[in-house]
């Protein structure tokens, strides 16, 4: 048994890479979009890997540990934008807790969630716009001089891009579920078809216009992740290697 132990941490460290997601646990502070001459109305490219930016309507204050509907005010939203960096591969999982408060009805149990890629042959400048109107009922992106892709269904687009889409997980009043989805690029075009082929990677959530209701104040998102999917190959190349350093050690 003694043995075994090792290799599943070895197994579990291997499927542990994959990260695309800063502060996925609300465990730190992230500070309203605020101050002269900044945008606060849009998640820019001087933003990029430092976790979530909000305008207001939720409190992140790394105190509760959990992004919190403060206000009701509508289609307000939190997003972050990240590099990819050497990651690779064309699954993808993302993952989160979702608790509507205990008096939303209808559409106020919805979080949507828009989760796009970018890559251009120049780097964006730091006022560059990833996410258009945070706060807005519109899902705008900019593709500025490169494209952007909307991962949930393929479509790309350059420019100011309008036609991103939202998915949606639908809750229970006053109930912690924790919703994911598989995302697999390996159906879309070639130049799409590899998280590789992107430099930065964006996610955004919010409730859409339910957000305007007062009972929807006290909603809670928690653990967000969106992480890589090993490669079937890739984990079976892992595990084998894993068994022969067992069976190696075994035979010492």
């Amino acid at each position: 048994m003694s043995l075994l132990f090792p290799a599943v941490a070895l197994l579990a460290t291997s499927f542990a890479n994959g990260a695309l997601i800063v502060n996925g646990d609300f465990s730190t502070a992230t500070s309203s979009k605020s101050g002269t001459g900044v945008d606060t109305n849009t998640a820019e490219f001087r933003d990029v890997d430092q976790g979530w930016i909000f305008k207001g309507g939720w409190t992140i204050d790394g105190t509760t540990g959990t992004a919190t509907k403060a206000g009701s005010n509508g289609n307000f939203a939190f997003a972050q934008i990240n590099s990819i960096g050497s990651e690779t591969g064309s699954s993808l999982k993302f993952q989160l807790d979702w608790v509507p408060s205990a008096t939303a009805t209808g559409t106020e149990l919805n979080l949507n969630y828009q989760i796009v890629a970018w890559r251009g042959s120049s780097a964006p400048s730091a006022d560059d716009d990833m996410f258009r109107f945070i706060n807005g009922s519109s899902n705008g992106v900019g593709g500025l001089n490169g494209t952007v892709v909307d991962l949930l269904d393929g479509s790309s687009g350059t420019g100011n891009y309008n036609n991103a889409d939202f998915g949606v997980f639908t809750g229970t009043a006053g109930v912690n579920t924790t919703f994911s989805t598989n995302i697999d690029l390996s159906a879309y075009l070639e130049a799409n078809n590899d998280i590789s082929k992107f430099q930065y990677i964006g996610v955004r959530l919010n409730m859409g216009a339910a957000s305007a209701s007062t009972t929807a104040v006290g909603s809670l998102v928690d653990n967000v992740s969106l992480s890589v999917v090993p490669e079937p190959s890739s984990a079976v190349l892992t595990l084998g290697g894993v068994g022969m350093l067992a069976l190696r050690r075994r035979r010492r």
